[in-house]
């Protein structure tokens, strides 16, 4: 089966020293069954915010193919520069695409609508079927940043993505997710209950193969980092440190509970920003930043 994925910002198993996500896994698994993958991304990489390649091109990596499109970029994850960046892309991939050999099926994950409207079009168009994926309560999150009593603002100025999430969540053929509730966030807007071609798609992963030294190294980091006679109770957070996590209350927590160790494991956008906020000013708590690494 020909099997067309676009997304992008997920990390691309061209990039060094990165952990694939849900669609570098999810094609490389594809491929291995037979199928033939092509995955539409863009040329830049939204963690490290930069470009992997200065040209359009399209290669083949673990067995399955890319087309990176270049074209764009931004500095902050929630801007102007962010939806320009998905516009440009949406049009790219759509004039491109249709110089391709149709796909037997498109898979556009959510966000982003401009993908996916796109997508939408080719498929009607081609008459194929079209999924969904809903990894984010995309737009909701982008309202649920402000405060309260802005929210309904918030609303009103995006309610031309409100209104193509439901035309397209309306129209699609099926609606996968990561948890029941994500499911449940798509469902909402197509305006039904679940159907058998609606399911829930949990995050996975592959088993890693680690060297004997990598593990024996990683153990003596937790056994210092974890040391049970340090604190009367270890804290810990593991996951991507970016805004939609509230720190400023770890801090607070912190500075109040010398007794008590906090291990952040992470990385992303605000990384630099919670190390300073957690180790300057707080003295009196003892914080350790520890970053796990994959190596695979």
């Amino acid at each position: 089966m020909k099997i067309s994925i676009v997304e992008i910002g997920e990390p691309l198993p061209l990039e060094e020293n990165v952990r694939l996500l849900r669609y570098g896994n999810f094609c490389r698994y594809l491929a291995s069954k037979g199928h033939e993958v092509t995955w539409w991304t863009s040329s830049f990489s939204h963690m490290p915010k930069k470009h992997l390649v200065d040209s359009t091109q399209k290669i083949t990596i673990n067995g399955h193919n890319f087309w990176i499109l270049y074209g764009g970029g931004y500095t902050s994850n929630v801007s102007l520069a962010r939806i320009h960046h998905n516009r440009v892309f949406a049009r790219k991939y759509s004039v491109m695409a249709r110089q391709e050999e149709k796909p037997d099926i498109i898979i556009s994950p959510l966000p982003t609508i401009e993908n996916a409207m796109a997508s939408l079009e080719m498929a009607q168009e081609w008459k194929i079927p079209i999924l969904t994926d809903i990894r984010d309560e995309w737009p909701d999150e982008i309202v649920n940043l402000l405060p309260w009593l802005l929210r309904p603002l918030g609303r009103l100025a995006l309610g031309s993505s409100f209104k193509n999430m439901k035309a397209f969540c309306r129209q699609v053929d099926g609606i996968m997710a990561v948890s029941m509730r994500q499911l449940n966030y798509g469902l909402s807007f197509a305006g039904r209950p679940q159907n058998k071609s609606d399911h829930v798609f949990p995050l996975g992963y592959p088993i890693v193969e680690v060297e004997k030294t990598q593990l024996e190294n990683a153990q003596k980091e937790l056994q210092e980092a974890f040391n049970p006679g340090r604190f009367q109770l270890n804290v810990c957070f593991f996951g991507t440190l970016g805004r939609y996590f509230e720190f400023d209350s770890l801090a607070q927590a912190a500075r109040q509970l010398p007794d008590v160790g906090f291990i952040v494991a992470g990385d992303g956008d605000k990384r630099e920003a919670l190390t300073k906020h957690l180790i300057e000013g707080h003295t009196e708590a003892v914080i350790d930043l520890v970053e796990f690494h994959h190596r695979g």
